[in-house]
């Protein structure tokens, strides 16, 4: 079992902990509550990384109405490889809500390279890139050399995002619409380029003003 990372906020005393770790393609989900009034239960949402839409998935009832420490538990089952993150909606009886966590949990390792579409896009200020290196395919060491420029429509080099060799697994970098020299760019269409391997592939993204 693979314990993931958490981003974990300031949370009110009701809530303990909220963890979650991985086996295979299932992320288990555990919190832990110190006292509930008039809770109804937790609502579990998720969203991909790179997504800002979140997901309901699933809910737990409470189990209690009192203080005393109380233990629950969800398990999102048969994912598929990737970054995945969690949080939880503590909804009242009165219909009221509050939000926790996150806990973001990675899965598996990707089978094939890829370069994804920019999001947002059109963008302004600021658009996140995802691409995904594959366990074959790296040198002795495992790693593979990854480059990812951004090139303006003349086929000018604007940006240099990524220049070094990189283990297997998934990756997401941020374009804040700047040059190398730290300049914002024109209006217009962009194309972002990733060279990993022998991997080659191109995508566009539109910054705005």
């Amino acid at each position: 079992v693979e314990t993931v990372a958490q981003d974990f906020q300031t949370v009110p005393v009701e809530l303990v902990s909220f963890t979650g770790s991985v086996e295979r393609n299932d992320v288990h989900l555990l919190w832990v509550t110190a006292i509930e009034v008039d809770n109804q239960g937790f609502q579990i949402e998720r969203r991909q990384s790179g997504s800002k839409a979140w997901e309901r998935i699933g809910f737990v009832k409470s189990r209690t109405s009192s203080a005393g420490v109380t233990e629950y538990e969800y398990i999102d089952r048969g994912l598929l490889p990737g970054r995945y993150e969690y949080r939880l909606r503590q909804l009242d009886t009165d219909g009221s809500f509050r939000e926790y966590g996150s806990v973001v949990a990675t899965v598996g390792l990707p089978e094939s390279f890829a370069l994804m579409q920019s999001f947002p896009n059109p963008f302004n200020p600021t658009t996140e890139i995802q691409y995904q290196i594959p366990a074959t395919g790296g040198n002795s060491s495992g790693k593979t050399r990854t480059i990812l420029k951004v090139y303006n429509l003349l086929g000018q080099e604007v940006r240099t995002l990524v220049d070094k060799e990189e283990p297997p697994g998934f990756y997401t970098v941020f374009w804040d619409a700047t040059d190398d020299a730290g300049r914002e760019v024109p209006s217009g269409v962009y194309v972002y380029r990733i060279q990993s391997g022998n991997f080659v592939s191109a995508r566009k993204a539109v910054f705005v003003k």
